[in-house]
């Protein structure tokens, strides 16, 4: 069994290896590089902010995740076939 994450360490990596391999991904890389347009070096450290709160209790994260999917999904609707 893979161990549970237990600080930022754990976060960063999960979140780099993650994004390292999504954005190259065939089917749905499109949706971070094109539709997103993420400037990793400026999403990253926001995407470490939102999940230390959520799984740290680190109360860090300013911003609301949730509108900015709506935002997207509004622009470019996901389909089940990408999910």
């Amino acid at each position: 069994m893979k161990p549970d994450i237990q600080n930022s360490i754990d976060i960063k990596l999960l979140l780099d290896t993650f994004y390292s391999k999504v954005l190259k991904d065939e089917t749905i890389g499109y949706i971070f590089n094109e539709v997103a347009k993420i400037n990793v070096t400026h999403h990253m450290p926001i995407l470490y902010s939102f999940w230390e709160s959520v799984l740290l209790g680190v109360a860090s994260y300013k911003g609301n995740a949730m509108l900015k999917h709506i935002e997207l999904n509004n622009n470019k609707p996901l389909s089940n076939m990408i999910i």
